[in-house]
């Protein structure tokens, strides 16, 4: 399950980093079982932060980072 949205990527992310950077010490935890799916949750997070940058989301509130080509003004 992967959102083009900056903020679920980035929770994705953080949790990510969190399963690769403290692997030996959540397998007895709680996290156990996602630490197999350690690589997948942050690779997951990148690409939807990614996505979410191009397509300007963060929650799905749009955000205005970049500048559209076809906001109907005519620019040179």
């Amino acid at each position: 399950m992967m959102f083009g949205d900056m903020g679920h990527g980035s929770l994705f992310l953080i949790l990510g980093l969190i399963l690769v950077f403290g692997a030996n010490s959540l397998k007895k935890g709680i996290l156990g079982p996602f630490v197999p799916l350690r690589y997948l949750f942050l690779l997951m997070g990148i690409m939807a932060t990614y996505a979410g940058l191009i397509y300007n989301e963060w929650f799905a509130i749009p955000v205005e980072i970049f500048t559209s080509c076809y906001d109907g003004q005519n620019r040179v």
